[in-house]
């Protein structure tokens, strides 16, 4: 308890420090969770025995115990960032995805492609950032003004703030989506089948800032409700302490206390959430050794986005601006708690609490990614994120209504699982959608007030699965 009553003592304080950055090892993979929880580091990367943990610079003198070898790489990222900023060639604004858009940039984008564009995307804003600053999203679909019977998707951005490329690779998406739709049939067929939502900037304070933390210094990839830990350094006060992260789990349907419901509801089926400073995809569980329910089919997913890099024309993508090409690229796809253990993150929140797939994809060694490199990065991606969108309606998918009326909220359990409970959309249709592999399954639904009704031996043969109702 000692070290909680520390970190509230010095969260107002360090709230606006410098982030550093500290090489902590040789240092085994199962003390990472005890180093977390004891020194006020977050682990960012693990390798070679190795961690690479941020920190406030005013901090520093707290590692001092450390029992570890450590040393500072950089004491400041921020003002490293900018120095290298200032070696970028001038952008060149005639060039599209050739220089990275501000914050101010990023929003009149999204609010100029609603304009243009009315009968696929809308605008939705999804609250505001601890310094005030506007949280929207984009939501492409066929018919996007009406809700209809299809699956749900998201794909999030920057919840780290000098990860800033993933702005760009969310941008770049959303973009081929809109002005593909009605020329590119793939794209059409995508866009008519499903419902996208697109934040490119889940952390905007962090970003114009250039920190990893939000204005208020916490990490928002570890504030989330499902395994959060109390006694990680940089957690937040308590889950859903932020307005970020109460926004992003509003619009995602979560039903916890503190989660706000001024947003409309949605059930997405798979999520992407981008990050840079490796090269990975990254999937459940962080928080634990065992393996998700559902990890073979979730491998098999990871897999393609994997290979559909190669689809790109661009691939293999260039690095430190068209220094050379990484040929390897993407091809490392791991599990979470395997790279290194986390607690409180979207993923396992998106898959514990709402059964959402949703998969980290790390884009890029670097955070401060070269602005020459924008394009082929994100266009490797994005043939990527279209075969990933394949995989929303494969498997089993139904409604959960009233005898003869309209829809109601039900939990759907697949089989004798623990955790991972997947949920119907309860507006309109009261329609689910499961993302399983070919086979037999038991599913039972339970809703509020009913009876549960468990069908045994269901069959499931991919997108050819009769729905379930």
């Amino acid at each position: 308890m000692r070290r909680v009553a520390l970190s509230i003592l010095v969260w107002t304080a360090v709230a606006c420090a410098a982030e550093s950055l500290v090489l902590v090892g040789p240092i085994g993979r199962a003390e990472l969770g005890g180093l977390q929880r004891a020194y006020p580091l977050i682990v960012d990367d693990y390798r070679d025995g190795y961690a690479y943990c941020y920190t406030d610079s005013e901090e520093l003198e707290l590692l001092a115990g450390l029992p570890w070898p450590h040393r500072v790489l950089v004491s400041d990222l921020a003002a490293r960032y900018a120095a290298e900023r200032e070696l970028w060639p001038p952008a060149d604004y005639d060039r599209p995805w050739s220089y990275f858009h501000t914050y101010e940039e990023t929003v009149q984008l999204l609010e100029r492609w609603a304009g243009e564009y009315p009968d696929i995307c809308r605008l939705v804003e999804l609250g505001l950032s601890v310094e005030g600053r506007r949280l929207p999203a984009l939501v492409v679909s066929g018919n996007v003004h009406l809700e209809e019977y299809e699956p749900e998707v998201r794909l999030v951005g920057a919840i780290h703030g000098d990860e800033i490329v993933a702005n760009e690779i969310v941008l770049y998406a959303a973009e081929r989506l809109l002005v593909g739709y009605g020329v590119e049939p793939y794209v059409t067929r995508l866009v008519d089948g499903l419902e996208i939502w697109l934040q490119p900037l889940v952390n905007p304070d962090g970003f114009v800032r250039g920190t990893r933390r939000n204005a208020n210094g916490v990490d928002l990839n570890r504030n989330f409700s499902y395994q959060w830990d109390p006694y990680e350094w940089y957690a937040g006060e308590f889950p859903f302490s932020e307005p970020e992260t109460r926004a992003l789990a509003d619009y995602s349907g979560g039903r916890e206390e503190l989660v706000p419901d001024e947003v409309e509801d949605n059930t997405f089926v798979l999520g992407l959430t981008f990050h840079s400073g490796a090269v990975c995809v990254n999937y459940v569980w962080n928080y634990q050794p065992e393996r998700a329910p559902d990890d073979a089919h979730i491998q098999t997913i990871c897999y393609d986005y994997s290979d559909a890099c190669k689809l790109s024309p661009y691939f293999p993508p260039w690095v430190d601006g068209h220094g050379y090409r990484d040929e390897s690229y993407m091809e490392w796809v791991t599990n979470g708690w395997d790279w290194y253990e986390t607690h409180g993150d979207l993923n396992d929140w998106s898959y514990g609490a709402r059964g959402c797939i949703d998969t980290t994809i790390e884009a890029d060694e670097r955070k401060n990614t070269d602005p020459r490199d924008i394009l082929s990065l994100a266009d490797v991606n994005w043939h990527a994120i279209k075969s990933w969108l394949e995989w929303a309606d494969v498997g089993l998918h139904g409604t959960v209504t009233e005898a003869g009326g309209g829809p109601i909220l039900a939990t759907i359990t697949v089989g004798d699982r623990a955790e991972a409970f997947a949920y119907n959309d309860p507006t309109e249709f009261g329609d689910y959608w499961l993302p399983l592999a070919d086979g037999l399954y038991d599913i039972a639904f339970c809703a509020a007030g009913y009876e549960p009704i468990i069908f045994e031996g269901v069959e499931v043969t991919g997108r050819e699965t009769p729905p379930l109702d």
